[in-house]
């Protein structure tokens, strides 16, 4: 059975918890946070009430209306857009949500884009100079609970950091690119996932 990268990160969070290892998990991270509020699909809830909420859809980015019964549920719930996207969405940054398309990885092409579907730089005809300012400006605290790439480097590695939800914090390893929940610094690292705060 093949599982959405947000059942997975909700499962990763659920089998930590259910194993004991939740004091692992630092208290008040963004990206803990991310994973309980806003990755789960919207519920409706066991009571009858028609109550007007809203929910973050991971699946198209966005903030979405639904109606909640009144009790139980989940917490990707909020009385209003403005708080669901205060608390979930992701970059605004309007080259962010560039019109121009990922091209072949066999592409030449020197400039970036930021892709909504995989939420990763790529190459493409976008208005990044490079995969950094793309990331830097595109990538939001969903990376953080991503798996690390794992790219094959032949012989190219590099030092990079990446967020452990099970610790908290953001160590370095050798890796080969900067995508999703590798970064260039520790700097970066931590100011995306409010590591160690």
């Amino acid at each position: 059975t093949t599982h959405t990268p947000e059942i997975c990160k909700a499962l990763l969070f659920l089998a930590l918890v259910a194993l004991g290892s939740a004091a692992l998990l630092p208290k008040r991270t963004a990206a803990r946070k991310f994973v309980k509020q806003c990755t789960p699909k919207a519920q409706v809830g066991l009571c009858k009430a028609k109550l007007p909420r809203w929910w973050f859809n991971t699946e198209s980015g966005k903030c979405e209306t639904f109606y909640y019964g009144g009790c139980g549920g989940n917490k990707n719930r909020y009385l209003s857009k403005e708080e669901c996207e205060k608390t979930c969405a992701l970059p605004t940054d309007k080259r962010c949500k560039s019109k121009y398309k990922p091209m072949h990885n066999d592409s030449r092409n020197s400039s970036y884009v930021f892709d909504s579907s995989t939420k990763h730089c790529r190459r493409g005809r976008g208005p990044f100079q490079d995969q950094r300012e793309c990331d830097i400006t595109c990538r939001s605290v969903a990376v953080c609970t991503d798996p690390r790439p794992s790219d094959l480097c032949a012989g190219k590695a590099f030092p990079v950091y990446y967020f452990s939800p099970i610790t908290g914090n953001c160590h370095s390893e050798l890796g080969c690119s900067y995508k999703g929940n590798n970064f260039p610094t520790l700097e970066e690292c931590r100011s995306t996932c409010k590591a160690g705060k």
